[in-house]
């Protein structure tokens, strides 16, 4: 059953992404007719082209949805309700941290856009944490699975260190076209598209703990029996990225997927070579 729920999961997410793809690239087209290049939140709502306000929620709940059904089916309802718990607890007090005193990714606020809201923090952010670890996880162990026992602690921090790699290869795409998007807004500026060094800095340090945590949470199975796995991990990866990709290259960012294209050809590349 659960099995059914989660390939259900993946084709629903599929669609919904394929279909927030034609929206975006839709809006791009009525955007170049009108002359606009660059497409900030508040001039779109000028020309009153906007996109469907429950697009974010939705798509950050299916992510959420698919990344909680594929722990179940893999390693149990216990262990993925620690780790939801692990996750979403560290994600809260980091999102609070930063938002509220600039620690430890830089000053930045959210806008009325994202909902609802847990204790200040958007739901949706908080389900998008869960499910981009849980795949930068699973991406991270399968790529190094082989961890000598004498050397469990180290292999532990050496995974951290890819997945937390990982999540910050995600926020180099998702978060400067998140902050043109209106969702929120940079008070700290900086010179990768207005967002300061500060915040990836954070993001990799912040997901080295949680991820670490993760590693310990998770009994992952037997290398020779997760290969499939680690494509399922690697195709919704890819997924996220390509939708990514698609909003920036609408809000004329699109240099900012680069870095995030050639990473996930990196592991691609790695995956076929050396598994």
């Amino acid at each position: 059953m659960i099995r059914i729920l989660l390939y259900g999961a993946c084709i629903t997410l599929t669609l919904l992404l394929v279909i927030s793809g034609g929206l975006y690239l839709r809006l791009a087209y009525m955007l170049r007719r009108k002359g606009i290049r660059v497409a900030p939140i508040t001039h779109l709502e000028n020309e009153k082209i906007r996109l469907p306000p429950w697009l974010p929620a939705w798509y950050s709940l299916l992510l959420g949805l698919f990344a909680f059904l594929h722990s179940v089916a893999h390693a149990g309802w216990r262990t993925t309700l620690y780790a939801l718990v692990w996750i979403i607890v560290l994600s809260w007090v980091a999102e609070r941290l930063g938002s509220t005193s600039g620690i430890p990714f830089g000053r930045y606020h959210y806008t009325p856009r994202l909902q609802p809201r847990l204790f200040g923090i958007p739901l949706p952010v908080l389900l998008c944490w869960f499910a981009f670890v849980y795949v930068s996880t699973g991406v991270a162990y399968y790529l190094f699975p082989n961890i000598p026992a004498h050397t469990k602690i180290f292999g532990h921090f050496v995974q951290g260190i890819v997945g937390a790699l990982a999540m910050v290869n995600l926020d180099l795409v998702i978060d400067p076209t998140a902050s043109v998007a209106g969702e929120w807004h940079w008070d700290t500026k900086g010179h990768y598209f207005g967002i300061p060094a500060s915040n990836f800095a954070g993001w990799f340090l912040v997901a080295l703990f949680i991820i670490i945590g993760c590693t310990a949470i998770y009994k992952w199975p037997s290398p020779h029996q997760a290969k499939a796995m680690l494509y399922e991990n690697l195709a919704i990866y890819v997924l996220i990225v390509l939708q990514a990709t698609i909003r920036s290259a609408v809000y004329g960012i699109s240099k900012a997927a680069l870095p995030s294209l050639f990473f996930i050809l990196v592991l691609l590349v790695f995956a076929v070579v050396f598994h």
